[in-house]
């Protein structure tokens, strides 16, 4: 079902800006479109006010909100609300969510992936003071996604296991065509692995990738992505890897490398470069945690979590090139069917629709 033509939806951006936030509005956006809706976004000022300081700080104490609300202008985004006067309202992350942002219009947490779980792993991986920071985040995060958030909040999640977790609609990132997929023709490099080069997570799969290198002996991998940390220079250098900082496109990425990896071990939410790389057509090589965010039940992919079969999976795509092309076929036609607008869009208007039900309008079937 999709709610009627002309719904007014505002959409509270994530506070805290990234490539991988703006990828999620971009979803929800296309998502809104889809049902036909008007769509304002309201990024919010991280310039927080005195005003409501206290109230909200008790608020983060009782885990009514999380703690990030203390670093944003919460009455901003309600006067900018009030202006608009949308029928639903949707939440881009706990991050986003206030209880004085509750209103006449219908309540959407998009919680995009369990925050609790993201500050535990990035904890794990971080030293000390910055450890038992993440750890408080995560405790924090973590009573809010299970005993604080209000009942009549509608939820969605972007992976599949963090809705499960969470008990919310699970809407993923949408893929789409990124052009042609990827021509079986000589490439300069046998693998490739990107991603923001400072983010933990990416930080730890290059050292566990590092660790490969005797049985990865003699393939060419290049290492693309921006901002690489020092540790990420030196494994470069000491694994005989290619690093590009700043390349011009993931259809650039393409064209370098037979096959993409994603040796990914600390995940909350769904991988845009299992997305990315399966729409251009690239072969792929992942371990489990990377797959987390997808429907593990239908994904035409398995994971390798053994040192060695993961090596040992990189060569057999690169040693049988077109049993490589019909494996990543099957994983593009895939995703952009089961991550597609007309999959996932009916699934986001259905609650969207649910939603609007609870507030006493009734949606129109499509």
């Amino acid at each position: 079902m999709k709610p009627d033509k002309g719904l007014r939806i505002a959409v509270v951006a994530n506070p805290k800006p990234s490539a991988g936030a703006d990828r999620r509005l971009e979803s929800i956006q296309q998502l809104a479109e889809w049902c036909g809706a008007e769509i304002t976004t309201i990024r919010p000022n991280l310039r927080p006010r005195i005003t409501g300081m206290a109230s909200t700080l008790v608020a983060a104490v009782n885990g009514r909100v999380v703690p990030e609300a203390l670093a944003w202008d919460v009455p901003a985004v309600r006067a900018q609300l009030d202006l608009v006067r949308p029928e639903l309202v949707i939440y881009q992350t706990a991050r986003a969510f206030h209880p004085t942002l509750l209103g006449p219009w219908r309540p959407v947490l998009d919680y995009v992936d369990s925050l609790s779980l993201s500050y535990a792993q990035r904890a794990k991986l971080s030293a000390q003071p910055a450890a038992a920071a993440l750890t408080a985040l995560a405790a924090s995060h973590r009573r809010f996604e299970t005993k604080h958030r209000p009942k009549s909040v509608v939820t969605l999640a972007a992976g599949c296991r963090g809705a499960r977790m969470l008990n919310a609609t699970w809407i993923p990132n949408l893929a789409q065509p990124l052009g042609a997929p990827n021509p079986p023709a000589p490439a300069p490099y046998d693998a490739v692995f990107f991603g923001t080069l400072s983010y933990p997570p990416n930080v730890e799969a290059l050292r566990w990738l590092g660790r490969l290198a005797p049985h990865l002996n003699g393939l060419r991998i290049l290492v693309a992505g921006r901002t690489p940390t020092a540790e990420v220079l030196n494994l470069a250098k000491s694994s005989g890897w290619t690093l590009v900082e700043d390349f011009p496109s993931l259809g650039w990425l393409a064209e370098q490398a037979h096959v993409s990896l994603a040796p990914l071990h600390s995940t909350a939410g769904i991988q845009n470069k299992i997305i990315d790389a399966g729409v251009l057509g690239m072969p792929q090589v992942a371990t489990t945690a990377a797959l987390a965010g997808f429907d593990q039940t239908t994904l035409p992919l398995d994971g390798h979590d053994d040192p060695i079969d993961f090596a040992n999976e990189v060569k057999r795509l690169l040693d049988h090139p077109r049993q490589a092309r019909q494996s990543a076929d099957r994983l593009r036609r895939h995703l952009l069917r089961d991550l597609g607008l007309e999959v996932v869009g009916p699934r986001f208007a259905n609650a969207v629709g649910l939603a609007l039900q609870a507030q006493g309008r009734r949606p129109m079937m499509s």
